[in-house]
């Protein structure tokens, strides 16, 4: 693997629970970050746990690296999106939104490094 990617990252207060190296985005008030739902729209990946409504989350943020919790089998190179628990997964469909690209492989409940991203799949990437 090469060289380690920097980390961009950026302090929010949580909305609720929050597990460690899950995508998380914006709330409906679009004041504090919640957990990810199936292929929503990401603004980045919790590096660390939040148990409660008001806790602090430091978030990977969009054009740095970041560890991911995968959901599936993956090779690196894979356009990531998240699941319904926020986990990663490879992108399967057109107009998906994109939230990290794998850096390296790996199996289920892998913890991955990633570039973290933002944007919608033009194709699957299965």
């Amino acid at each position: 693997m090469g060289s380690v990617t920097p980390r961009n990252i950026r302090s929010f207060t949580a909305g609720g629970a929050i597990t460690a190296f899950t995508f998380v985005k914006f709330d409906s008030d679009g004041v504090k970050v919640v957990a990810c739902g199936a292929n929503e729209r990401a603004i980045g990946i919790a590096q660390v746990a939040a148990s409660a409504s008001g806790d602090h989350v430091e978030v990977a943020m969009p054009g740095g690296g970041g560890k991911l919790k995968i959901n599936e089998t993956l090779t690196a190179g894979k356009m990531l999106t998240s699941t319904a628990g926020a986990l990663g997964e490879k992108a399967d469909a057109a107009g998906e939104w994109v939230g990290a690209i794998a850096y390296e492989g790996g199996v289920q409940n892998d913890i991955i490094e990633t570039m973290v991203t933002g944007f919608q799949a033009v194709a699957d990437d299965t």
